[in-house]
Formats: C-alpha cells, sequence, structure tokens
C-alpha cells in the first residue's frame, strides 16, 4: 500500500483493489454536484438570461426538488453533461 496515504484512505484503497466498494443509492446526485462544482471552481461564471415555457421550468424545477439540488444548479448541469456529451461526440 502507498505510505502517503492516511490509515482511512488506505482501507479504501484496499476495499476498492478487493472490488468490495458499493455505489451509494445516491450515487447520481453525488456525481451531478461533483460535475457542478468542478464546472463553477474552472473559472468565473457568466450570468445569461434565459426564458423557457413555465411548464419547461415547471418540470425542471420538479426534477431538480427530487434530485436535492437548486433549479438551477440542475440546468447548468445539463447543459454542461450536453456539451461536454456534444464535444466528445464531435472530437472537438
Amino acid at each position: 500500500m502507498n505510505s502517503k496515504l492516511d490509515n482511512e484512505d488506505q482501507e479504501i484503497l484496499a476495499l476498492f483493489e478487493q472490488r468490495k466498494l458499493k455505489r451509494s443509492d445516491d450515487s447520481h446526485e453525488e456525481v451531478v454536484n461533483a460535475k457542478v462544482s468542478a464546472a463553477e471552481h474552472v473559472g468565473k461564471s457568466a450570468r445569461i438570461n434565459i426564458r423557457l415555457s413555465p411548464v419547461t421550468l415547471d418540470k425542471i424545477k420538479k426534477i431538480a426538488q427530487s434530485e436535492g439540488l437548486p433549479y438551477q444548479t440542475l440546468i447548468a448541469s445539463i447543459l454542461y453533461q450536453y456539451v461536454n456529451k456534444d464535444t466528445q461526440d464531435k472530437s472537438l
């Protein structure tokens, strides 16, 4: 094991290597939060204005509530995922 790791990290690494780690029930939310957080720390966020139909906004708010996220964060995450998927698909 890597001696630079503390005891907790060494235990986690050992469990990973033994394939005993399991995905948590809320892993999707954790991934969304991590992606949004990473995107926010890459550079300053730009403020934009966007018009959405009331029906679309209501659906987004309901999804965000079920995910435990602010709806603006969900919108940012959706755009982030779309742009990165689009970039990967086009090999830009």
